[in-house]
C-alpha cells in the first residue's frame, strides 16, 4: 500500500468571509486522500484568536486540529492559502522545507486601475526567504486573477523564483441554491469583509449605490459605520451582521468591485 502524502496548510485561521470557506470545503475533499496538518500564523492582519466558523467546522469534521505559530513546518506539499495575511510582518520567522510550496493567490495582485492590491512583494520573499523547497509556485483561482498575476510577474525578478500553475485553483463552493425572484427590481447589495482592497472610494460608492435605487444594502460596511459615513439611502450592516440568507432576500442584484468592469 503506498503510503498517504503529507501536506502541510499554511494559514492565518482568522480569515473571514471567502479564503476560510475555500479552505474548510478544500480540508473535506482532500482529508481522505493526504495525511494533513494546519499550521496557523498570527499575523498582525487580525486581532483575537477566534478561527472563521467555517473553517472551525470543516477541522472538527475531519477531525484535525491546529498548530499554532510553529517553529518549522515540513511537508511533501505546503500549501499557502491568500499570502496577503503576511502584508504586515517585518520578520515573519517563517522555516518551511517542503518539496512543493504552493502559495494559492485569493487576492488579485492588482486591482481595477492597475494599481497593486496589497505587498505582494513583500509576502512573497518572505515565504521565499523562508522556505527551502524544490519548487514554488503561485495558484491563481480564476482567469482574471491569473491575469493579474501574471501582469505581475511579467517585468520583475521574483519570476526567476515563482512558477504559475497551468491550471486555476478555483475555490470549492457548496451550498444550496435559492431561486431568484420571479419580479426584481432595483434593490442593490454589496458583501465583503471590509478590507480596504474591498470597496472603492466613498464618490464611487455614491454612484454605484444612489437615492434612486430601491433599496442599497451592505454587508461588510464596517469601515463606514465607523467612520460615521451618513447616507439615509443606505442599509450598512457590519460584516457578519446577519445571516448570508437573509441578506439575499434583501436584494435583487450585487455589484462586484473586483472585477475589471
Amino acid at each position: 500500500m503506498t503510503e498517504q502524502p503529507t501536506i502541510a496548510y499554511l494559514i492565518d485561521p482568522r480569515f473571514p468571509g471567502g479564503t476560510s470557506s475555500a479552505i474548510a470545503a478544500e480540508l473535506d475533499a482532500v482529508a481522505p486522500f493526504a495525511r494533513i496538518a494546519v499550521h496557523a500564523y498570527t499575523s498582525r492582519m487580525f486581532k483575537g484568536d477566534a478561527v472563521a466558523r467555517s473553517l472551525a467546522a470543516a477541522l472538527d469534521r475531519n477531525r484535525l486540529h491546529i498548530i499554532w505559530d510553529a517553529r518549522q513546518i515540513a511537508a511533501d506539499t505546503v500549501i499557502v492559502h491568500n499570502p496577503s495575511f503576511l502584508k504586515f510582518e517585518s520578520e515573519p520567522h517563517l522555516r518551511i522545507l517542503t518539496r512543493h510550496l504552493v502559495v494559492v493567490c485569493h487576492e488579485n495582485f492588482a486591482r481595477p486601475g492597475g494599481a497593486e492590491s496589497f505587498d505582494v512583494a513583500g509576502c512573497l520573499e518572505r515565504l521565499a526567504a523562508g522556505s527551502l523547497a524544490l519548487r514554488r509556485t503561485l495558484a491563481p483561482i480564476s482567469r482574471w486573477n491569473r491575469e493579474t498575476v501574471l501582469g505581475w510577474l511579467s517585468d520583475r525578478r521574483e519570476r526567476d523564483v515563482w512558477s504559475v500553475l497551468p491550471d486555476d485553483w478555483h475555490n470549492i463552493f457548496a451550498a444550496s441554491y435559492t431561486a431568484p425572484t420571479a419580479t426584481p427590481g432595483d434593490r442593490r447589495g454589496r458583501h465583503s469583509r471590509p478590507g480596504f482592497e474591498k470597496f472603492p472610494p466613498l464618490d464611487v460608492m455614491d454612484i454605484c449605490f444612489p437615492e434612486a435605487a430601491e433599496t442599497n444594502v451592505i454587508l461588510g460596511g464596517d469601515n463606514w459605520l465607523n467612520g460615521n459615513v451618513h447616507r439615509p439611502h443606505w442599509t450598512l450592516l457590519p460584516f457578519q451582521g446577519i445571516e448570508i440568507e437573509d441578506y439575499f432576500e434583501m436584494i435583487d442584484f450585487m455589484v462586484y468591485f473586483t472585477a475589471p468592469t
